[in-house]
């Protein structure tokens, strides 16, 4: 996730985070995070108190776990997962994230980015196949120093795709993050029995009707993963974060349907 507190040490925003008092605390609702730190203010000579804060709701995307085409897959040791997509270097290059979310409405997206190119470089983003907007990027130090820029998207009640594609300058895709003001995150989550050690999955990662549910050792597929979404009085609908399919006893066993 975006630091709470952010600064450039080389210019007057300040020379270096000295660490006395931190401080963390979360909203009322729990889904913000705050923190207030001392930044040194060049300025001045003295330190400022800082304070930022992050949503603690969203839900992250990685972007080599995105369809994509036309790129490569970038090892790099402080991206999110270990690796992140380079080379959106061509008229046909893309990534496309598929992203769900419990109601539809207005989402906060954060785009984990690095653009070591000196310059602003940008991408045509759409939303569901939309009308493509350009999202720019800020030059970041090098190819191996990432930030995060912002933008809001109009989503749909279950599964969405958000595309990055091309657009004549460069830049690399690390991941997402999605969430919305005053909404509770909705996982993905892992369960897993007591007794096995082992998580629920949909076998196969199958996205047929009536697949078979059951469970297997930890694999990081997103057949593993799973929401819960509110379905009233206290109940839930649980889908899975793979075929984004029901949960639902079929002939007396666990079985996907369509959402």
């Amino acid at each position: 996730m975006p630091f709470a507190v952010t600064y450039d040490a080389n210019d007057s925003q300040g020379g270096y985070f000295s660490g006395f008092a931190q401080a963390f605390d979360t909203s009322v609702d729990g889904q913000t995070l705050f923190q207030a730190t001392n930044v040194e203010n060049k300025t001045t000579t003295y330190n400022d108190i800082r304070v930022g804060s992050i949503p603690l709701n969203q839900v992250q995307y990685e972007a080599e776990k995105a369809a994509t085409n036309h790129i490569q897959l970038v090892s790099h040791v402080d991206a999110e997962g270990g690796s992140k997509v380079g080379y959106i270097n061509y008229s046909d290059s893309y990534v496309q994230f598929t992203v769900r979310v419990p109601s539809s409405g207005t989402y906060t997206v954060n785009v984990r980015y690095d653009n070591g190119a000196g310059a602003n470089s940008s991408h045509l983003v759409s939303v569901n196949g939309g009308s493509a907007f350009t999202l720019n990027y800020p030059a970041t130090v090098d190819w191996g120093r990432y930030q995060w820029v912002q933008f809001t998207a109009n989503l749909n009640a279950g599964a969405n795709t958000i595309k990055f594609a091309y657009n004549g300058t460069y830049a690399e895709l690390d991941a997402i993050a999605v969430y919305q003001t005053g909404t509770a995150a909705n996982g993905p989550f892992k369960v897993v029995n007591r007794n096995s050690g082992k998580p629920l999955e949909v076998s196969g990662n199958s996205g047929a009707n009536l697949a078979n549910i059951g469970q297997w050792g930890d694999t990081g597929c997103a057949c593993q993963l799973w929401t819960f979404n509110p379905a009233g009085a206290g109940f839930y609908k649980v889908v899975n974060w793979s075929s984004g399919k029901l949960m639902q006893t079929d002939g007396g066993e666990r079985r996907t349907v369509p959402t």
